[in-house]
């Protein structure tokens, strides 16, 4: 059974974390304007895709506010096995069993 096609958006985030590199901490909010996304949810249902898949990491860090207040908040990250995940690769593989 084919997989399901990556959605453009969780394209433009999984691109967007791979030329950042492994490792590189985004919030959502950085990650909708880089990716010029209108709402959280496009990047938050996108990250849970990746992350479900090995592909990203979710973390929380304790940061200091404008006013040098710590709060704590959520960062998301590319994994290894992410950095290495082609979804062309993976769709043409599975074109290919498909007419097998």
């Amino acid at each position: 059974m084919a997989k399901k096609a990556m959605t453009e958006g969780s394209r433009k985030v999984l691109e967007t974390l791979q030329k950042a590199g492994v490792g590189v901490p985004f919030t959502t909010h950085e990650m909708m304007e880089i990716c010029g996304f209108e709402k959280a949810g496009s990047v938050t249902g996108s990250v849970t895709g990746l992350v479900n898949k090995g592909y990203a990491d979710r973390f929380s860090v304790t940061e200091k506010d404008e006013n040098g207040k710590e709060k704590g908040v959520k960062k998301f990250a590319l994994t290894e096995a992410g950095a290495g995940f082609n979804p062309d690769a993976d769709a043409d593989a599975d074109a290919e069993a498909v007419e097998d």
